[in-house]
């Protein structure tokens, strides 16, 4: 009878482990950052690169070599009459060069927001339950995300945009230095799109880890 008890919590203890052990796994599976699911999916990276590219490398008079690039900024200027996409550029040493990285930087955005859209919806199960293993994030955090974030990181796309001269925090970085427009041309684009894309994921993580538990 003691040799039967003994099994039986042995056999008790051995499925407690291994059900931490499952919960571990679940928790410490991750989603490799280079691969097409990843946070750093070439689906990413390259729409991203192009119009950081653009700003190292692109000649002075890019707009007078490629007519097609020309025609690409006065179809993107048409498409958005309510914002001057000339306003930054034209402050610059590099005016041509800087309008087509704002137009690419713009088509980017979009681009990467959608393939965020994309990586959320395949990637969410996983996520799921690596939120629901972490905890929870607070109901104000999942509204702040929606309703603060996106207006927010959209604005100062706008005014790093249209308005000229450099950002307030970062004088002199933009204007001459092509280095550091394109690094801003990229953080600009990524975070946006990231903002923007995650917003499904937001919403149906704020469903499924407090409305739907309470039911």
């Amino acid at each position: 009878m003691r040799q039967l008890r003994h099994h039986s919590d042995t056999s008790a203890g051995e499925l407690t482990r291994r059900g931490a052990n499952s919960n571990v796994h679940e928790v410490s599976e991750h989603i490799p950052a280079l691969s097409l699911r990843g946070s750093l999916s070439p689906l990413l990276l390259l729409p991203i690169a192009i119009p950081v590219l653009t700003a190292l490398f692109a000649p002075d008079d890019v707009l007078d070599r490629w007519p097609a690039a020309r025609t690409f900024t006065l179809w993107m200027q048409k498409l958005l009459p309510f914002a001057n996409l000339a306003g930054h550029a034209e402050s610059t040493g590099f005016a041509q060069a800087a309008l087509l990285t704002h137009c690419l930087t713009l088509v980017a955005m979009i681009v990467a927001s959608i393939v965020w859209l994309w990586q959320s919806t395949v990637n969410y199960q996983r996520l799921l339950r690596r939120r629901q293993a972490l905890g929870a994030l607070k109901v104000t955090q999942h509204l702040v995300l929606l309703l603060v974030g996106p207006p927010l990181f959209l604005v100062l796309l706008y005014f790093f945009v249209v308005l000229p001269g450099d950002p307030m925090f970062a004088r002199g970085f933009t204007l001459r230095n092509r280095t550091g427009f394109a690094f801003l041309s990229f953080f600009a684009s990524y975070t946006t799109a990231l903002v923007l894309g995650v917003q499904i994921l937001n919403l149906r993580l704020l469903i499924d880890t407090h409305f739907k538990r309470s039911v």
